[in-house]
């Protein structure tokens, strides 16, 4: 994490102890911006934590924030480099006269939970592939333990599309009401922009899946 305005290195732990603890650091400090890496979601607890205490907060891909560190000089890499790297960064991004696609916009929980429940989805998708490859090259003694995982897997698929399509007629209705008639429901297993970018919450209302379609 870097913080623009803030250069002294801290390695505060992934909990709200630790939110609390760097919330104390930075007190009294003038932040232009704060920039985390994100980390396959482990980003998020402390980045709504940020936003809660009204501290402007960017959440960047760790590959340009790599490229941005070679391009700064940063070759090396160590917890005490990133985070100056970090900083560099922060302080760079700050500095943009334009901050719409560099501030981090936390989603609402109905769009979390949405996207929690995709990338369950995905999982248990990207599960049954794999037993259904297993299956190919199993011996016959096997067959029946790996088809009982398949069906499992089958009924739990099943039951998160049912879930998913409650989740929208519950959460997302109005939206889809308000769609244009000639739109196009489609669905995408693993959208490039998630939930903490502010357009995927847009395309999730303009987009709805069709999940019976989606069956394997």
């Amino acid at each position: 994490m870097g913080a623009a305005r803030c250069a002294r290195h801290a390695q505060p732990s992934n909990s709200e102890t630790g939110f609390q603890a760097l919330l104390e650091a930075l007190k009294d400090r003038r932040i232009g911006l704060i920039v985390i890496e994100a980390t396959g979601g482990l980003e998020r607890a402390l980045a709504g934590f940020l936003l809660r205490h009204g501290l402007p907060v960017a959440v960047v891909n760790p590959r340009a924030a790599r490229e941005f560190a070679r391009s700064m000089g940063h070759l090396a890499k160590t917890d005490a480099i990133d985070a100056v790297a970090l900083a560099h960064l922060a302080q760079t991004l700050a500095a943009k006269a334009d901050q719409a696609g560099v501030a981090f916009v936390a989603p609402s929980v109905e769009v979390e939970a949405l996207q929690a429940m995709v990338t369950r989805r995905v999982q248990l998708l990207n599960m049954r592939t794999a037993e259904k490859n297993r299956l190919g090259g199993a011996m016959r003694v096997l067959h029946k333990s790996i088809e009982a995982v398949i069906k499992t897997l089958d009924k739990e698929i099943v039951k998160l599309e049912r879930d998913i399509d409650a989740h929208l007629e519950r959460h997302f209705k109005a939206q889809a009401n308000a769609s244009k008639p000639s739109s196009v429901w489609v669905r995408s297993p693993a959208p490039r922009c998630w939930p903490s970018c502010p357009s995927w919450e847009r395309s999730a209302m303009r987009v709805r899946p069709s999940w019976a379609a989606w069956h394997h």
